[in-house]
């Protein structure tokens, strides 16, 4: 069941120690995002790829805002795939390449709703693209061009971008826009091999933690894949007709 898809169990404390308050804050609002999900799914299952939209923004906003935020030069790096969710460590068991690879013309990345993270790093260019590119600016509506690169991981349906940060940005704040990504890689296998029980990520096999869970979203995402993917729920598809 969904239930137990997403079953909370004790955490493995590492060294002995317990959690700080601080982890254990970052545990409850896990929780509470978990019971979104099965409050959601319990509805209609296909609702969770709003959820897991709705739990990606804070990242997205981030992304987008770091350029302005930040010093010249000071912007967020791009975020690779085997950084997504467990950014502090690298396992072999992270790197998307190791699962399979899906053909790309039967996807689809739509900017004005998908989870996209672009990482503007140029104040300039990001200034030129958000000036110009979109429906009534001077380069016009916004079209993909080689110079976008997309990468989709299933069974979230999240996009890394690794090329044209600038004005996948701009399509995403203009909310016009779709891409066909350059790779699609279906790492619903790792949800085999991991679990986040809101204070870690802790290897399924061994028990062992791998990592510390720093980010609620993130580690509610990771869990909600294990119900997409029960549900049979395949995001950022085409319509088999057009």
């Amino acid at each position: 069941t969904g239930a137990r898809l997403l079953e909370m169990k004790q955490s493995i404390w590492p060294f002995g120690r317990k959690p700080s308050k601080e982890s254990l804050e970052r545990q409850a609002e896990f929780t509470n995002l978990v019971q979104l999900v099965h409050d959601v799914a319990s509805n209609d299952p296909r609702g969770l790829i709003d959820v897991v939209r709705l739990y990606m923004r804070p990242l997205q906003t981030s992304l987008l805002l770091s350029c302005a935020l930040r010093p010249l030069h000071g912007a967020m790096a791009e975020i690779a795939p085997h950084q997504l969710f467990m950014p502090g460590v690298r396992l072999e068991l992270t790197d998307h390449w190791r699962y399979p690879k899906l053909d790309t013309d039967t996807y689809v990345v739509d900017l004005a709703k998908d989870p996209v993270l672009p990482c503007p790093w140029h104040r300039e260019r990001y200034v030129s693209a958000l000036a110009t590119i979109g429906s009534g600016k001077k380069a016009g509506e916004w079209e993909q061009d080689p110079n976008h690169a997309v990468a989709v991981l299933l069974p979230w349906g999240i996009a890394c971008v690794f090329g044209g940060n600038h004005s996948i940005a701009a399509g995403i704040l203009g909310a016009e826009g779709s891409v066909t990504p350059c790779e699609v890689w279906d790492m619903a296998g790792l949800l085999d091999k991991v679990r986040c029980d809101g204070l870690n990520f802790i290897e399924i096999e061994s028990g062992k933690v791998l990592c510390e869970m720093h980010n609620p979203h993130m580690g509610a995402v990771f869990e909600l894949g294990r119900l997409i993917r029960a549900h049979g729920i395949t995001p950022m598809q085409k319509p088999l007709y057009q």
